[in-house]
Order: C-alpha cells, then sequence, then structure tokens
C-alpha cells in the first residue's frame, strides 16, 4: 500500500524546525521546499492548459523591437483623490462656521427671567453653557483642520516638482 505524500503547506503557513535544530538545518529545509516550488513552476510552464505545450517564450530583445514605446507615452494613470483627505475638507469648515453660529446664537437668544417658568429658564441657561464651553474648540479644531490640510497640500505640491 502506498503512502501518500505530505500536503503542502498552505499559503503564508511557515514550518517550525524541531526544537535544538540548528540554522543549518532550517536553511536546508527551506532550500528542498524552494527546489520543490520551482520544479512544479517549471512543470507547469512546460506544458499550457490542459497538457498542451506552452508556446516558447519571446526574447526580451524581440518584445522590445515588437513594441516601441517612448519613456513616459504610457497610459497616464488617474489620480485617486483620498477620502480621508475630502472628508477633512467637509468637516473642517462644517466645525469652523458651525461653531461660529452656535457661539451667536447662544449669545443672541436672550429671554427675559421674570420667574414665571422657572424649569425653562434653567434648561435655556444650561444649554448656551454647553455651547459656550464646545463652540470655541470647534472653531479651533476646524481652523486646525484647514491649516494642516493646507500644510499637507503644500507639502505633496513640492514633491511633486523637481
Amino acid at each position: 500500500m502506498r503512502v501518500p505524500d505530505a500536503a503542502p503547506p498552505a499559503a503564508g503557513a511557515t514550518t517550525a524546525p524541531p526544537a535544538g535544530a540548528g540554522v543549518a538545518a532550517e536553511a536546508e529545509a527551506q532550500s528542498e521546499l524552494l527546489a520543490d516550488i520551482l520544479g512544479q513552476l517549471a512543470a507547469l510552464s512546460e506544458t499550457g492548459p490542459k497538457g498542451t505545450p506552452a508556446p516558447a517564450p519571446a526574447a526580451a530583445s524581440e518584445l522590445v523591437e515588437a513594441l516601441p514605446v517612448a519613456p513616459g507615452a504610457g497610459p497616464r494613470l488617474a489620480r485617486r483623490r483620498n477620502p480621508f483627505i475630502i472628508g477633512l475638507w467637509v468637516i473642517g469648515p462644517l466645525l469652523a462656521v458651525g461653531g461660529a453660529w452656535l457661539q451667536m446664537q447662544a449669545m443672541s437668544s436672550t429671554r427675559s427671567y421674570l420667574g414665571l417658568d422657572a424649569a425653562g429658564e434653567q434648561l435655556d441657561m444650561a444649554f448656551r453653557q454647553v455651547l459656550w464651553s464646545l463652540t470655541p474648540s470647534m472653531m479651533a479644531a476646524g481652523l486646525t483642520a484647514i491649516l494642516g490640510l493646507l500644510f499637507w497640500h503644500a507639502w505633496h505640491w513640492r514633491a511633486a516638482r523637481p
């Protein structure tokens, strides 16, 4: 009865050498594995799909002569925009303008406190305190994001030029 060969390791899997094995044993195991992989690749390159003979590879010089292309004449890849930078360009001005608008709303909402609605007055004052606490930070974060983006764009603009 024939004993099946060990299955090849999964992609990305590593095999650890036995405990106490030296660096030489590990190097030998890796070279055997590499030789086996190269042998399998050579067998695959000799036959095409479904056992048909593979076409002979063309020499590199033939490929260069067949496809003369001037440097830089290839298709230009479209520059992809960074979605995080776009998001920061949206959030930065929203924070700055929104913070300023909320600050103005907190300052301009005046009520006459005659003691007729004590619960409403307390809620209104608490809301104003929250707005007065948050809006300076919102405006500072928005302005910092805008300035940071301007420096980021300047850095990348400068790096793109020789």
